[in-house]
């Protein structure tokens, strides 16, 4: 099962909650192969799987808004353009720092 440095954080931050420990894995690769479901059951999976790929449709869809707003001269003549960017940009905050840490939560407290 291919995973990602993202998803791999966040099965060790759930793991770190439920066991009141620090997990010494950050990134993919550096403790080679981890057995997921002695972290996760398999509903959790399901839900971080569900919610991760709404976190990455959000930050690409709204750098896609940024990059049409920055790159594209008729949209920068418009002043509500530079209304829906700066909406594109707190939408993106959140889903690259508010929303990880909602599932987090959402799988640690799950049971």
């Amino acid at each position: 099962m291919q995973m990602t440095t993202t998803t791999m954080l966040m099965f060790n931050v759930c793991n770190a909650f439920q066991h009141q420990r620090v997990v010494a894995m950050v990134a993919v690769g550096v403790a080679g192969d981890v057995n997921v479901t002695s972290v996760m059951s398999s509903g959790s999976m399901v839900t971080v799987a569900v919610l991760a790929t709404v976190i990455l449709s959000t930050v690409v869809g709204n750098a896609f808004v940024i990059a049409a707003v920055v790159l594209d001269r008729n949209l920068r003549s418009h002043v509500a353009n530079y209304l829906v960017a700066s909406l594109a940009v707190a939408d993106l905050l959140v889903a690259l720092l508010v929303m990880p840490l909602a599932v987090v939560n959402e799988v640690s407290h799950s049971h």
